[in-house]
This record gives structure tokens, C-alpha cells and sequence, in this order.
């Protein structure tokens, strides 16, 4: 029989099958050392930023606005960032930004839509307005209570850890999230009322959308996202070896 030789360059060459978008993006996630649940709050937070740019392009609250979008940029980077590098530090980046809108929901209740170099306008305690100053009040309290417990978390990473749960203090911190979707839900029914019987205190249709979409929208997926995340970061073993001091890296609580 003949044999035919071929010349290697007549030789079909097999080239290495690169890896997809989709198996690309996927190992991406994979390698993060932190809890997905952090990057969906990271966009929670992206949405929150776009709203107070919303506001803001509207004229809305100027005093005040431009410092809760400086706090909710700090949190989404430090959730990104903690996503990404497991970093428990990140913990106290957001209470630190939590503990600047308290400062702003609490002039906001005292003072109203004022800058603080023009003095109060204690009126709103005597007028239509007064509700309104009671929700700030409310929601300066909440957000003490996040950064209380977001310093907790940080303290003690391993406090209430078991087999099928993950640290405590992420089941406080969203059922304690419950009263933002409240507070804000409230405010945005409220301000219906005085944009259609007020003729002297103005609040708009686009303030209204946006308390609406942060109560009814953002944060009930940031409640979710909490409360997932706590039943799904137990240390997946048995007590047994919990007695032993196996327990959650702090990252990843």
C-alpha cells in the first residue's frame, strides 16, 4: 500500500477555544471573596444614587441632597469593594456614611430644607410640614440603629453563626430595614396630600416617584437581600465541629 505524506503546513490547525462572555463573567463572580448579596446591595445602591441625582437635576432639597448622595456613593463602592475583597472594614465605611444622613435627616427634621448658614425655619413644626419632621426624626433613628449594628457585625463577624445561618446581626439589620420601606412609603402618600392641597409648602411629582420607588422598590430588595444572606451563610457544618471553632471567615458575613 502507498502511503501519502503531508506536509505539516497542509495540517489543519486546532485553535485553543477561548472562553465566552458568559464562562468569563461567571469565574469573575466565582472568585469574589465576599457574599453575592454584596453586589446586589452595591446596585441597590447604584439605584439609590441615580434617584438623588434625579432630585438633584430637579432642584429638590438642595441643602441636604448632595450629602446623601455622597453617603450612598461611599456604600456602594465599600459593597462592591467588600464583594470583590472580602474586607470587614467596609462594615464601618457604612456606618460611617449612614451616621452623615442621620446628620442630614436630623437637620433636615430641626431646620427643614434650610443650609445651615441661613438658620432654621422652625415653622415646619407648626404647619402642614409636621408629619414630615416627625418621618425625619424617625429615619435619623434608623439609620443610627444601621450603623450600630453594622459595627456590631464588625466586632463580632461570628455572633449567632450556625450550620444553616450566617451572623445575627444581618437579620437585625433587615428587619430593621422594614422601617425605611415604611418611613418612606409614608413620606411619599403624605406629600400627594400637600401637592394637592398646599398652596404654600410645595413638594412635587418627582419627589413623590422617588420616595415611592425607595420604599416600595430599592430598599424591600435590600431587606430581601439581607435576610438571604443570613440564611445563607451558615458555616455549613455540624456542631460537632462548630464546638471545635470552625466558624464564617468575617468576610463573607
Amino acid at each position: 500500500s502507498a502511503f501519502v505524506t503531508m506536509n505539516p503546513e497542509d495540517v489543519p490547525r486546532v485553535e485553543a477555544v477561548k472562553p465566552g462572555r458568559r464562562q468569563a463573567v461567571e469565574k469573575w463572580v466565582r472568585t469574589a471573596r465576599g457574599s453575592v448579596q454584596l453586589a446586589i446591595r452595591g446596585c441597590v445602591g447604584v439605584g439609590q444614587g441615580i434617584l438623588d441625582l434625579l432630585l438633584l437635576s430637579n432642584e429638590v432639597d438642595l441643602p441636604h441632597v448632595p450629602f446623601v448622595l455622597m453617603a450612598h456613593f461611599c456604600s456602594t463602592l465599600s459593597f462592591f469593594y467588600q464583594w470583590r475583597s472580602g474586607d470587614p472594614k467596609m462594615f464601618l465605611v457604612r456606618a460611617g456614611a449612614s451616621l452623615l444622613r442621620v446628620a442630614v435627616q436630623f437637620h433636615t427634621a430641626v431646620c427643614g430644607r434650610t443650609w445651615p448658614a441661613d438658620g432654621c425655619d422652625l415653622g415646619g413644626w407648626s404647619d402642614i410640614r409636621l408629619p414630615l419632621r416627625i418621618a425625619a426624626c424617625a429615619a435619623g433613628s434608623q439609620l443610627i440603629g444601621n450603623a450600630v449594628w453594622l459595627i456590631l457585625q464588625y466586632l463580632f463577624p461570628a455572633s449567632g453563626v450556625t450550620a444553616t445561618t450566617g451572623c445575627r446581626f444581618l437579620w437585625w439589620r433587615g428587619v430593621w430595614r422594614i422601617i425605611l420601606c415604611v418611613i418612606n412609603l409614608f413620606r411619599g402618600s403624605y406629600k400627594i396630600d400637600v401637592y394637592l392641597t398646599s398652596t404654600t409648602v410645595y413638594r412635587g411629582p418627582v419627589e413623590i416617584t422617588v420616595n415611592f420607588l425607595r420604599g416600595g422598590a430599592l430598599s424591600p430588595v435590600a431587606v430581601w437581600s439581607l435576610l438571604r444572606q443570613y440564611r445563607t451563610t451558615g458555616t455549613g457544618v455540624v456542631p460537632a465541629q462548630e464546638a471545635q471553632g470552625i466558624s464564617l471567615p468575617p468576610g463573607e458575613l
